[in-house]
């Protein structure tokens, strides 16, 4: 969504800024359009860029699961479960817990909520 944002961002401000500089005449039509997208995209981009700090997750960064759970299970951390699951969930569930208690060679503590 950053991406995203950041890309109509830019290329709008810059093309807006080029038409305000190269042409004698700008449209109220066009200052109308302009205006909106550049203050929306800019507050999109910087709320999408706040988020992701405040997680901790770079833009690029995906988040292997299995890894984050191994971590905490190699440290002793119990894995907490807050939602009820369907059986096809709980199915994943149990063959994630036996893949990290295969993995780190730890056993694995659940608190189911």
């Amino acid at each position: 969504m950053y991406k995203a944002a950041a890309f109509v961002f830019w290329t709008t401000l810059v093309l807006y800024l080029i038409t305000l500089a190269t042409v004698s005449y700008v449209g109220v039509y066009f200052t109308y359009v302009a205006v909106p997208v550049i203050i929306t995209s800019g507050l999109v981009m910087k709320l999408c860029s706040l988020s992701s700090k405040e997680s901790g997750i770079g833009e690029d960064e995906e988040i292997e699961m299995v890894a984050v759970l191994s971590k905490k299970v190699r440290s002793g951390e119990p894995i907490c479960m807050t939602s009820p699951m369907t059986n096809s969930q709980a199915a994943s569930h149990i063959a994630m817990v036996r893949r990290l208690r295969e993995t780190t060679g730890k056993p694995v503590h659940v608190i189911y909520n």
